[in-house]
């Protein structure tokens, strides 16, 4: 059976905070942290991690010995799910969707070498019939897209309980990439009334306000979700976010991967600008990692826009 104390000593928790200093802060007197998510461990980082520690509990608990999952080719929850079996001593199965799939492909290639079966589905029949799927491995846990589920938003309790410890009086305005809305769900479960969320959404996805009031079992922490940073919709970009990403880093040497955790910190620069802080606050950002999407991108966009460093 997997040895999850064994396991948890591989992972950096609580993940630290990293506070940034700019002019543009210092002038507008406000505080903006990185909560490191990214550092949790270089192959399960950011909020994979917690929504799949759950699930993955859950399936030992059951005795289940392989974890069936969810995603597109170059799915940061792919990537993850295969490294965070290899390291418990699950057999894993990734159902990836798109029947064509690139043998240069560096998320798949990752998580076959991590001993990932992958399959792959016409992108109607992964739309629309997940549940059938699953059914044709019955011995496997089935973990779903982005770990999105109950468990994996009750994950973000242990999160919330380090947020807590981190920032214990202070009002803080935590930032949040949206997905899924997997993390966020489960933030505003389960956060003080000292913190209120921000989530910006990535997705072009104007429905995942109704969702989230589906997910809210108590009376939720003060939030909101920001529309207008998705620079397209999932995984678009263009060069202003690219250059945007590389100044970041020379600057404070922290990466941002180019799907989520650089359009929120993208919009907490714009939102800075616009006054849209008070003075005095303090702004958590939650870096969630995804920085194995660099790779990925860079083999598809680099030519057009420069490589991410």
């Amino acid at each position: 059976m997997p040895d999850f104390d064994i396991a948890m000593k591989a992972l950096q928790l609580p993940s630290p905070v990293t506070e940034i200093f700019t002019k543009q802060l210092s002038q507008k007197n406000l505080s903006l942290f990185i909560k490191r998510e990214d550092l949790i461990h270089p192959e399960i980082s950011g909020n994979k991690w917690r929504k799949l520690y759950l699930n993955l509990l859950q399936a030992s608990t059951q005795g289940r010995k392989t974890i069936l999952t969810f995603g597109g080719a170059y799915s940061n929850h792919i990537y993850a799910t295969a490294a965070a079996c290899k390291l418990l001593g699950f057999q894993s199965i990734g159902v990836i969707r798109g029947e064509q799939i690139d043998d240069q492909n560096s998320t798949l290639t990752f998580a076959q070498a991590n001993g990932m079966k992958i399959v792959s589905v016409s992108r109607g029949r992964y739309k629309n019939d997940k549940e059938s799927i699953a059914q044709e491995y019955p011995e496997a846990y089935c973990v779903p897209e982005g770990g999105n589920n109950e468990l994996g938003r009750n994950g973000m309790k242990i999160l919330v309980d380090e947020l807590k410890q981190d920032f214990p009086n202070q009002k803080v305005k935590l930032l949040v990439p949206i997905g899924t809305g997997c993390t966020i769900g489960g933030l505003i479960n389960f956060l003080p009334d000292n913190f209120s969320v921000i989530g910006i959404n990535v997705l072009k996805n104007l429905g995942i306000d109704v969702e989230l009031k589906s997910w809210i079992e108590r009376e939720p922490c003060d939030y909101e979700v920001n529309h207008e940073f998705h620079f397209g919709g999932y995984a678009k970009a263009n060069q202003v976010l690219v250059d945007f990403i590389n100044s970041f880093y020379s600057e404070h040497a922290i990466q941002l991967d180019p799907i989520y955790t650089s359009k929120m910190l993208f919009a907490i620069t714009d939102l800075i600008k616009k006054d849209y802080f008070s003075e005095n606050d303090t702004i958590v950002a939650l870096h969630t990692g995804g920085l194995q999407g660099i790779n990925g991108f860079n083999q598809r966009y680099s030519k057009k826009y420069g490589a991410i460093k």
